[in-house]
């Protein structure tokens, strides 16, 4: 059973002794809820409102609460910056004519035009007028069939080279995972890579179909990646630090 207590404190952007509230510093919101349990436990998350939500056990004590909020003070300022950065990103999208949107790692220029048909591409976004409003749903859409094209197309080509096998794969609108593999056969990816660089979505690919014969990320699984693709760091860090510029456009 779970005991909300309804209580909130405010912690500092830059980190500062108690009490929390620092002159001259930003605040971030903490809420703290007690759950009964007999293990102790403290649990940080950001919510989708921008606050920090602490889940703790009845047995952690508020000073306990205090040294583990300040350790992670750090943390939180970062992750609240790039929410912040990551809400304003989207405010900027507005589907106008002339607004840059991304396609396998381009900017291309949006059109509005006057077509039923509403969105097709042919080196510019051609988007209805009438569709507009609607610009975020048809934009997931485009992005889902194209990608599914292309990955069609690219999984031939490295479970051939990988002497890997997967039953299917689909596209999906996960915004938390780039690709996974279930019971090392069934494929998922998200959407959001239909604006990567096309190396980038390929080391995706082979990221999962690594999965299909090795479950964990050890040494192994990383050895295997690297095979393919030597330079897959260089691409795993483009997908961290761009995941908030392609969840604005979608």
């Amino acid at each position: 059973m779970e005991v909300d207590y309804g209580k909130s404190i405010e912690k500092p952007y830059l980190p500062c002794n108690y009490p929390f509230l620092c002159t001259g510093n930003k605040m971030i919101k903490v809420e703290i809820i007690k759950v009964r349990g007999k293990r102790k436990y403290m649990v940080l998350r950001l919510k989708s409102d921008g606050t920090f939500s602490l889940r703790v056990s009845s047995h952690v004590t508020g000073s306990q609460i205090d040294t583990f909020l300040d350790k992670n003070a750090s943390w939180m300022r970062k992750t609240k910056e790039k929410f912040d950065k990551a809400i304003e990103l989207k405010k900027n999208v507005r589907f106008e004519d002339g607004e840059k949107h991304l396609l396998f790692g381009k900017e291309y220029e949006i059109k509005l035009v006057k077509d039923k048909k509403c969105l097709s591409f042919d080196g510019f976004f051609n988007l209805s007028e009438n569709c507009k409003d609607n610009g975020r749903k048809v934009f997931r859409h485009f992005y889902r069939n194209i990608l599914q094209s292309y990955l069609d197309e690219r999984l031939t080509v490295f479970s051939s080279r990988m002497n890997c096998t997967y039953s299917t794969f689909s596209v999906g609108s996960a915004t938390k995972t780039w690709g996974s593999c279930r019971n090392k056969t069934v494929l998922r990816f998200t959407l959001l890579l239909a604006m990567a660089p096309v190396e980038v979505i390929d080391y995706v690919i082979i990221h999962e179909l690594v999965h299909t014969k090795i479950a964990a990320h050890g040494k192994l699984f990383w050895n295997e990646v690297e095979k393919i693709m030597p330079n897959w760091k260089e691409k795993r860090k483009w997908l961290m630090e761009n995941r908030d510029l392609l969840l604005s456009y979608v």
